[in-house]
């Protein structure tokens, strides 16, 4: 930990070349650091962005969280043609969209906040 930094303040991107997979487990070599890294799905990419979307699918709704005041979300299909468009101004790191009126399939969530911008996916059943 870096002094007077607590832990969401330091972030950092590490670009690695696999070295070796199976189905369970990816390696890689950082000059002479050694990473393992269990590999269990999307769920802790998700988590290490500090963004959820849920549930997931969703039917009615979807909340948004984030650990920063979200700012702007936009939903758009998978051509990236935009449904929805929202700016908030209410400070909150939570907010609510509703999708009932939007057609079952997948969708992308860009998301900004004060910390930087993610895209999230999510289904709509």
């Amino acid at each position: 930990m870096l002094e007077g930094l607590d832990e969401q303040e330091v972030m950092f991107r590490i670009m690695v070349k696999i070295t070796k997979t199976d189905t369970s487990r990816a390696y890689f070599d950082l000059d002479n650091w050694i990473i393992e890294s269990t590999l269990v799905g999307n769920r802790n990419l998700e988590d290490l962005s500090g963004v959820a979307v849920f549930p997931n699918p969703g039917k009615h709704e979807v909340t948004l969280q984030a650990n920063s005041t979200i700012v702007y979300a936009k939903v758009a299909d998978l051509a990236g043609r935009t449904l929805q468009s929202h700016s908030f101004s209410n400070g909150n790191k939570q907010q609510k969209l509703t999708i009932v009126s939007m057609p079952k399939g997948v969708y992308l969530i860009e998301l900004q906040t004060k910390k930087g911008l993610f895209k999230k996916k999510f289904m709509k059943k």
